[in-house]
């Protein structure tokens, strides 16, 4: 039997930002293998014996050390250990950019809220920036014209230390993974890309702001945004991103106190009693995943008739609402390796109804994980939903009855018939 380490070297952690990389080996003939090092990591830092994979939150700046890793055949006593370097540098370690206006905080660390890709931080065509912190008054995205978009972020040190960065912003079509192929040659651009530096507990904008003129959609697409800052201060690009084996590692990613991304659209009432909306699923990786889908409705008219579908899927839920809030859910299935296809939501009102203004409906996307994956990434509370039959046959696919359903993406609309006031959202 030989076996061989074949990783030639370890990327660069960056300090606060999340660390996510496996080792390779090969081995013929096949067998399992066990990971070692013989070295301390890197504080937070942990390898998986099995997989091979170190993650964890870079806290430590300027760190370097080399470490010799082992890989042995768990057929045999054969192993291979080679020395690697691994390098964490400083990042700009007090910036927060936050998925929601659910702000959680434990001492000087921003912990994030499982209510992905509703950034307040992101902020189009505001009426107000730094004095309403806690209030979302982003304003309608307009096709085909200029808009005004800025990125808030809060320096967390607490201290009287002044903490600075840079801001890259990218757009992409609605989706409810997305994944940088999707984004990543979509940059915004700005005459300065350095945040002004703000004291300990401060807020700042940018500015002056990004601007953009979006190309004109079909009835039932939408734009979301990605903002990300970082110490790079020339072109933020793919080079400049982990490269995700599976999508765990990128929702991981995702939930980084550095990135947010909204993926929120007004619509506004154009008389029809049906609008379907369209949210991308592109799933590249090479294994079947368990999915389901919720959509929660907040001031939806009684008797409006709830459609979500992809043929492919075999998902197809059409429910009739008995109530203004209501919570719905899709079938569970199979999400086949390298799927792509749209999630398409249609809302049929009732003939004697119509658009209630701010009413929302939302999709989110939920990946099922096993009992036996290591994630710090809690199960999602359904609450009363626990015992739904749909949560609970997704839940069996999985075959695994303390596996966890863990949101993914999720995509908002907002029926709006006037311009937003203050006390709108």
């Amino acid at each position: 039997m030989t076996i061989k380490i074949t990783t030639a070297q370890l990327p660069t952690g960056i300090t606060g930002y999340n660390y996510f990389f496996e080792l390779k080996a090969k081995v013929s003939p096949p067998s399992e293998i066990i990971w070692s090092c013989i070295n301390s990591l890197p504080p937070n830092i942990n390898l998986n014996k099995e997989s091979g994979v170190l993650s964890g939150l870079c806290s430590e700046a300027s760190f370097l050390s080399s470490l010799t890793f082992t890989a042995t055949s768990t057929n045999s006593s054969d192993s291979d250990s080679k020395v690697l370097n691994i390098t964490i540098v400083n990042g700009w370690t007090f910036a927060l950019l936050r998925d929601s206006l659910q702000e959680f905080i434990e001492t000087d660390t921003a912990l994030r809220s499982s209510c992905l890709f509703k950034s307040p931080d992101i902020i189009v065509n505001p009426l107000y920036l730094i004095k309403c912190y806690q209030v979302d008054y982003n304003q309608p995205l307009v096709q085909g014209k200029n808009n005004s978009i800025y990125i808030r972020a809060k320096n967390m040190s607490f201290t009287n230390i002044r903490s600075t960065g840079y801001i890259y912003l990218y757009w992409c079509l609605s989706s409810l993974l997305p994944l940088p192929d999707q984004w990543i040659q979509n940059r915004m651009s700005t005459s300065d890309i350095f945040f002004p530096p703000v004291t300990g507990g401060g807020i700042t904008v940018i500015s002056p702001p990004f601007n953009w003129t979006p190309p004109e959609l079909s009835i039932g697409c939408h734009y979301g945004f990605i903002g990300i800052t970082s110490t790079i201060s020339s072109q933020f690009n793919k080079a400049d991103i982990p490269v995700f084996s599976d999508w765990l590692s990128f929702v991981t990613w995702m939930r980084n106190l550095y990135i947010c991304c909204r993926n929120i659209a007004f619509v506004f009432d154009f008389g029809n009693k049906r609008y379907t909306k369209l949210d991308k699923l592109n799933y590249p990786f090479s294994t079947n995943v368990v999915m389901l889908l919720q959509i929660k409705l907040k001031n939806v008219p009684l008797n409006s008739n709830i459609e979500l579908k992809n043929d492919n899927l075999h998902i197809h839920t059409i429910v009739t609402t008995d109530s203004l809030n209501q919570v719905i859910y899709s079938n569970g299935v199979f999400c086949q390796k390298n799927f792509s296809g749209d999630i398409e939501t249609s809302v049929q009102l009732a003939d004697r109804s119509s658009w209630s203004h701010g009413a929302q409906i939302t999709v989110t996307l939920f990946f099922g994980v096993n009992s036996t994956t290591s994630t710090d990434i809690p199960d999602y509370d359904f609450g009363v939903d626990a015992e739904h039959i749909n949560v609970i046959k997704t839940k069996r696919l999985m075959d695994d009855v303390a596996g966890k359903l863990i949101p993914v993406g999720a995509s908002t609309m907002i029926i709006q018939k006037l311009p937003l006031t203050d006390g709108d959202q």
